[in-house]
């Protein structure tokens, strides 16, 4: 998180700020203190993040296989003379 954003105070408002996923302005409109989740309030996260992870493992699996099957050259001189063009 951006530092500055951790020292707000409610009703304060930051930004913009710029991230790797475009900008924004942020309004704080309430402040908890931290505290740990229990097992079942993060359960739903955990289940989230292991069905993604294997997602991209059977994914990267079936391509990998793809690749050894398929064998695929790349001719750079094309791609460069291709995008040259556009």
């Amino acid at each position: 998180m951006v530092p500055h954003l951790e020292r707000m105070k409610v009703g304060d408002i930051e930004g913009p700020v710029e991230t790797p996923r475009g900008i924004f302005l942020f309004k704080l409109v309430d402040r908890e203190p931290a505290r740990l989740m229990s097992l079942q309030e993060a359960t739903p996260a955990i289940e989230r993040i292991l069905l993604k992870q294997k997602k991209e493992a059977t994914l990267k699996g079936w391509f990998m296989q793809q690749r050894e099957k398929y064998p695929v050259k790349v001719y750079v001189a094309d791609l460069d003379r291709i995008g040259r063009e556009q």
